[in-house]
């Protein structure tokens, strides 16, 4: 399925008509916003002209778009991670859990180190090249033996989960799937958290914070999430949060006017698909982690060793993203380290937009931080 049922994403005539009304506007909005640069300075422009170029294109579609058209255009999970392992010239391998959930591999299955990953997308969106080629840089970049093929052997792989997307399955789903996949990693492929890594881009980033919040408070919704597989003594190795969503549903940050011209996001989308996400449900401090009440995050490094939150100054969602990394900063304890790393210059998640576009992840900021913090903590 991909995340998302084929049946429900037929385009009428009319809804094709206005696709392509949309789609034509974008294809103008590029071409003016990619003129207009013309020598104007490298900051007007987020640093990148194949940057600007993508977010004109975000921008623009996704405010334009409905749920369904965006859907209906995009290939899902499935069709993404076929075309990279074809691109790689590795066999596809994945987990398949008893509920259906679904997780690609990027390097060996039989790596001692494993990294959990969630993809960013407003939970109505399924991963993109850029997801895969940011896993497989971390794959060759930490695989001990440079000789050998990282996606067949090695000491560490990546492991990406399909969540099933907004508006066809809401919240808690993408919580209870991260959760049973954990509990898989750790029991049926038997790698204890000591030797998990957790990150997550955007709403990615969204959700690594609902699994460590389900680890240090259980959800209420018993029946739809199951309980973490859990130890006293347990904790993960680390995880990072790239550029995470953590206030989905206000728009109102000065951000959010100030750079709406320059971001890959739009305030329209970003409203859509928390509602479409959220469903029937209310916000509580999972789907909301900026709303924890005091004391929610106490006793966090006690579950994860160290945390690293990368963000572009640039990012639509950098305010909300401040506030939560203020809230943490006070509540963490006396273990391990939490670090935030901001770059003046990019725009949101550039670390996994840029790279399909042939910018070099050598070149984008907080790819080199996460890089580099990573072989200073974990390996």
């Amino acid at each position: 399925m991909g995340g998302r049922p084929q049946k429900e994403l037929q385009l009428s005539l009319g809804e094709k008509i206005s696709l392509a009304k949309v789609i034509v506007i974008t294809v103008i909005q590029i071409l003016l916003s990619t003129i207009s640069t013309i020598g104007a300075p490298r900051e007007a422009y987020s640093g990148d002209r194949r940057r600007n170029a993508f977010n004109v294109y975000c921008r623009t579609f996704f405010s334009l778009a409905s749920s369904k058209q965006e859907q209906a255009i995009l290939p899902d999970s499935i069709d993404t991670y076929t075309k990279w392992c074809k691109g790689a010239k590795v066999s596809p391998a994945m987990e398949t859990l008893a509920d259906g959930t679904s997780a690609s591999w990027i390097g060996s299955k039989q790596a001692k180190t494993i990294l959990l990953y969630f993809h960013g997308g407003g939970f109505n969106l399924a991963p993109g090249p850029g997801h895969y080629a940011l896993c497989e840089a971390l794959v060759r970049e930490f695989n001990s033996n440079h000789n050998i093929d990282p996606h067949r052997e090695g000491d560490f792989a990546a492991l990406l989960l399909h969540m099933d997307l907004a508006p066809f399955t809401p919240y808690p789903r993408q919580l209870s799937q991260a959760a049973a996949l954990f509990n898989h990693v750790r029991t049926a492929l038997d790698v204890p958290p000591e030797r998990i890594l957790l990150a997550g881009d955007s709403a990615g980033g969204n959700l690594v914070l609902q699994l460590l919040s389900h680890v240090l408070h259980r959800h209420p919704d018993e029946a739809n999430v199951p309980a973490a597989t859990w130890n006293e003594g347990d904790s993960f190795k680390s995880a990072i949060l790239i550029c995470p969503w953590t206030d989905p549903f206000n728009v109102e940050y000065p951000a959010m006017t100030g750079g709406v011209n320059r971001d890959c996001l739009h305030p329209v989308a970003l409203r859509r698909w928390a509602v479409d996400w959220l469903g029937d449900a209310p916000t509580d401090a999972y789907n909301l982690p900026v709303s924890a009440p005091s004391g929610w995050w106490s006793g966090i490094d006690g579950i994860v060793t160290d945390v690293l939150q990368v963000v572009g100054r640039g990012d639509l969602l950098i305010d909300s993203q401040e506030l939560f990394a203020k809230q943490l900063k006070e509540q963490w304890g006396g273990k391990g380290s939490f670090e935030v790393f901001v770059d003046e210059v990019e725009t949101h998640t550039s670390s996994v937009n840029d790279p399909p576009f042939g910018v070099d992840p050598q070149e984008i900021p907080t790819h080199v931080r996460m890089r580099k913090w990573l072989k200073e903590k974990v390996f």
